[in-house]
This record gives structure tokens, C-alpha cells and sequence, in this order.
């Protein structure tokens, strides 16, 4: 049982922290993620026990759509819109943002101060009955009337705490804004949704080598799931919990054109004792995506859009005004599986640089 919460307008720039497990990250209200916290790029820290072990850039994301009527009555050919706090307001509305927690946090004492205490406000309410540890519910409508609800569950559990389980239902619900009224009606045609994420892996490495890591400009990507049509009927089980047909993109610590004195790949630091600051390994796996709104199949097809290379080359969608709209339609290209610029496409980018020239 979840808590009873009235749905309303939640401030944009709210956050709720994962402080559980070996990976500990936050979540925002508007519907995604900037790691930028105008001082590092803070977020995805694993192992948590340690200092300089954030991996988060950023994550983008984006929806678009095809002939779509706005509430004011213009008819676009293409819509779409992009997952960004400046955008609040104008395009996203976020709803709600808590989190619930299985248990509070313990209290500890040191040198008469509860070290726990200033992170018990980022729990809403305690429900002995959940199946994780912790489960943080985000929602937010948009100006195309498509409402996101993004669940995320968090283990503290030693085999299951590296990794969150998130849970994205979208629902056609016509509003638009932050009031009850609905402003839409018609059915959404040709939608596509994606994200593109960017990791640092490591923000240690990216102190200790070259300074540029800590944006992700070293980042190399490792595409997985050839073969998933042929295996996504077997079971994930504890003797094989992390198959390699699982669709996923991984992100880890390659090859430098700046740093030359060594094989940097693992980032390590060369002028200390040569232990790796990068052994990281960051990604995404898809466990399951809806064939369609009314059939629950897994489309073995998905995702169209793995966004793998998360860099500054994308569609600008600048003020979501009319004349935005041929970049509009670029997105829906680009949701749709066409690499925009040739950036982020289908085939493996193992020996890709992201950032080198």
C-alpha cells in the first residue's frame, strides 16, 4: 500500500535522494535528470562508500508525435518536447514526486550528532509492506497531454543493491497543465518516446587524469542483446542473473587523445600507485517495452533509440514554437531509430570514441 497523495503541482527543482545500497543516486521532479549541481556533476555514486564515485552526466529524454492538435488549436504535423527544467512551465508540469521507504533510516550518533537525520526528510512515508527498500513515484504531465509516471525501486540488499528497476507508464490523460481540467481529448498518433544518457565513469578518474572525464568526454560504449529475440523467453534466474542477451548499453572509461603516457582505459592513476579510478561499468538494460497501449506483449523490436552517444548533437526543440517544428520532426526521425547526424545508431560503437576527435 502506497501513501494516500493529493496530486498537485510539485516545484520543478525538487528532488528525492536514493541513500541506500552501494548505488546511491537522486531523481527530479521535472521528469529527468542533469547531474550538474553548479559545483560537479553529482549522482549514479557507486561504490557510495567512497569519495569522487559519481558516474551521472545526464540524462535526456524526449517524446514526439505525428499530427497532433494543441489545446489552442494549431495543428502541427510533428510535436515533441524535451525533458528539461527550463522547460517547466512551458511544456512539463511535474505533478508529484515522493519517496517510500520499507524501513527509516537507523539512527547513529556521532560526536552527539544523528549523521542520518538531514536525509530522513527525503522519506514521505514508511510502508513495512513494500517489496524493495525503497520506491520513488514521479509524475508529470505534458503539453501534448501524454502523462509520465516513472516508479523507481532501490535495494539495500548485497546482490541487488548496484542497480534501480524503473517502471515508465505513459497515459494519454489530455492534460496539459497543472490544474484537473482536461484540455485534450483525441487520441496521440505515431508517439515515440527515448532517452539518451551520458556517464562520467568516473568523476575520480576524471580529477586524477585528464579533467575532461568527469563530463564523459572519454566514454566509450558497449552495445549488448544480439541475440535477445532469440532468448528473451528464458528465464533470468540466480544461476545466471546478468545474461549477455539482455538488451543493454554499458558505458566505461576509454581511450584518451589528450592522455598519452599510458593506456588509460580503467583510468589509472598513473602518478600515484596505478590503482584503477575507473573500473566502472554504467548502463541501461531494457527489461521489457509494451508492443502497444493495448497489448502488453514485449516487443522484442525495442527500443528504436538507445541514445548511446548522449552528446550535444540532437534536435533543438528551442521555445516549443512554430517554427521549432522542422526540428520537431527531426526528433520523431530520431525517436524512430534514424541517427540524427549519423550520431547514436544501431550498430556496435565498441571502438567509438564519444568525445576525441
Amino acid at each position: 500500500m502506497l501513501p494516500l497523495v493529493l496530486v498537485a503541482q510539485v516545484d520543478e527543482t525538487l528532488k528525492r535522494y536514493v541513500k541506500i545500497g552501494s548505488l546511491q543516486s537522486h531523481y527530479s521532479a521535472y521528469g529527468s535528470e542533469r547531474a550538474w549541481n553548479n559545483t560537479y556533476y553529482e549522482g549514479l555514486i557507486w561504490p557510495a562508500d567512497y569519495l569522487y564515485q559519481d558516474n551521472a552526466v545526464i540524462k535526456r529524454s524526449w517524446m514526439a508525435c505525428k499530427d497532433f492538435t494543441d489545446s489552442d488549436g494549431y495543428a502541427w504535423g510533428h510535436y515533441g518536447l524535451y525533458f528539461v527544467l527550463s522547460d517547466a512551465g512551458n511544456s512539463l508540469f511535474p505533478m508529484e514526486l515522493y519517496q517510500v521507504a520499507k524501513f527509516m533510516p537507523p539512527t547513529v550518533y556521532v560526536d552527539g550528532v544523528d549523521v542520518n537525520s538531514f536525509y530522513n526528510a527525503e522519506i514521505d512515508s514508511v510502508n513495512p509492506d513494500i517489496e524493495s527498500d525503497r520506491i520513488i513515484v514521479n509524475t508529470v504531465n505534458t503539453s501534448m497531454g501524454l502523462t509520465m509516471e516513472r516508479r523507481v525501486y532501490a535495494f539495500s540488499q548485497q546482490y541487488h543493491d548496484n542497480y534501480f528497476i524503473k517502471v515508465f507508464t505513459f497515459t494519454n490523460t489530455g492534460n496539459t497543465d497543472w490544474d484537473a481540467d482536461i484540455e485534450l481529448n483525441a487520441d496521440l498518433n505515431d508517439v515515440v518516446i527515448g532517452w539518451g544518457t551520458r556517464y562520467s565513469v568516473s568523476r575520480e578518474a576524471g580529477i586524477l587524469l585528464d579533467g575532461q572525464q568527469k563530463w564523459g568526454k572519454n566514454s566509450w560504449v558497449t552495445r549488448r542483446g544480439e541475440n535477445f529475440s532469440q532468448n528473451y523467453h528464458n528465464p533470468i534466474t540466480e544461476a545466471d542473473p546478468s545474461p549477455q542477451w539482455l538488451r543493454s548499453v554499458i558505458s566505461w572509461y576509454g581511450r584518451s587523445a589528450t592522455v598519452f603516457q599510458i593506456n588509460n582505459i580503467g583510468g589509472p592513476d598513473y602518478r600515484g600507485n596505478g590503482r584503477l579510478t575507473a573500473p566502472h561499468h554504467a548502463g541501461t538494460v531494457v527489461l521489457h517495452v509494451d508492443e502497444s497501449w493495448n497489448n502488453s506483449a514485449n516487443d522484442i523490436n525495442q527500443p528504436l533509440f538507445w541514445g548511446w552517444h548522449a552528446g550535444d548533437t540532437y534536435p533543438s526543440m528551442g521555445n516549443l514554437s512554430k517554427s521549432d517544428e522542422s526540428a520537431m520532426a527531426q526528433l520523431h526521425e530520431m525517436l524512430s531509430g534514424m541517427p540524427h547526424l549519423g550520431l547514436g545508431g544501431a550498430e556496435r560503437p565498441d571502438e567509438m570514441a564519444m568525445g576525441d576527435p
